[in-house]
């Protein structure tokens, strides 16, 4: 059985998610976000499938050098939503939101109260806001 881990790094809290790829997830954390320069990167498995979003640039540049074959959260690895015309800032969290609701749904309108509020506007698979 494969494991597969998930981790949600915002500014103030980072949510690390893990499990089997034929169950669901079967541990979660939520720590806060400073706290993650203590966990002990080298001695964490590279053998399983990671996915991460993060809007921290110094914690992404530790994910990309640490773990180079996890699966960053940006719009070119998110194909159920059609990204072409999102502007260049937008982050991986908003990006992850997106590729949430394609899940489910073709349409729908998603607000995030993080460190910001942000809206996204999802229209037939593609996000059609400028925000």
């Amino acid at each position: 059985m494969k494991y597969f881990s998930v981790l949600n790094i915002g500014n103030t809290h980072t949510q690390v998610a893990v499990g089997y790829a034929d169950k669901k997830i079967t541990e979660w954390e939520s720590l806060r976000t400073f706290d993650t320069s203590e966990i002990p990167f080298d001695e964490l498995p590279r053998d399983i499938f990671t996915v991460y979003s993060s809007v921290v640039p110094e914690i992404t540049a530790l994910m990309e050098k640490k773990f180079p074959d996890a699966l960053p959260c940006i719009a070119e690895n998110v194909p159920l939503i059609d990204f072409s015309d999102a502007p260049p800032t937008l982050g991986m969290d908003r990006i992850a939101n997106c590729a949430a609701l394609g899940q489910k749904k073709s349409s729908g309108i998603i607000i995030d109260a993080g460190t910001a509020v942000t809206l996204e506007v999802v229209n037939n698979k593609k996000l059609v806001n400028k925000y």
